[in-house]
């Protein structure tokens, strides 16, 4: 066996291993398969990459790439589903389409950097990002949510209206005259 494929079969390994030894240790309800399958979809995904990035002509196996991303993704979501409840699907689905767009912004950063593909990728990585946003909006939360997004949007609009009025001045070639606050003379 080469070195590398030695390598990679010992890494492996040692991920199987280690997700069922932090599996274990997380105290989850029963370690059995039935909490425990995501792994084997874990473990292709990871297979599917190590393929992908020990092979010298990657531009021909971008599609290996996509599938491992995607599946490694995916599995992390089912991971969840697993340990906790099959209906918690209303909350999590949106994970697959973030899943989709990673795998396709992996084709975009490895593949011939088509701006296309990189507008798709990362609308499916917004889109979900967005529903989930409204999804903690609904939650105990939304208020603390609905306030810091007010106060980012204030900062923004000021730090963006501040740079406006100095980029005149200087284009005018105008010092810009700041009013004083009580902390400048507090000292």
């Amino acid at each position: 066996m080469k070195k590398k494929g030695k390598y990679a079969l010992i890494g492996i390994l040692l991920l199987v291993v280690g997700i069922f030894v932090i599996t274990f240790n997380m105290r989850f309800q029963d370690g059995t398969f039935k909490n425990l399958w995501p792994t084997v979809l874990l473990v292709f995904g990871i297979i599917l990459y190590l393929y992908y990035f020990s092979t010298k002509k990657k531009k021909n196996r971008l599609p290996v790439l996509f599938l491992g991303t995607f599946i490694a993704i995916c599995s992390v979501f089912l991971f969840v589903l697993s340990f906790t409840s099959f209906s918690n699907m209303r909350v999590l689905w949106p994970g697959f389409l973030l899943a989709l767009g990673l795998g396709i912004l992996s084709l975009y950063f490895y593949g011939r950097r088509n701006k296309g593909v990189l507008a798709g990728a990362l609308l499916l990585i917004a889109l979900p990002i967005v529903i989930w946003i409204f999804y903690s909006l609904k939650s105990k939360y939304g208020l603390v949510i609905g306030v810091s997004l007010f106060i980012l949007g204030a900062a923004f609009l000021t730090r963006g209206l501040i740079r406006e009025i100095e980029i005149s001045a200087v284009e005018k070639n105008v010092s810009v005259k700041y009013p004083q606050t009580d902390f400048e003379n507090y000292e």
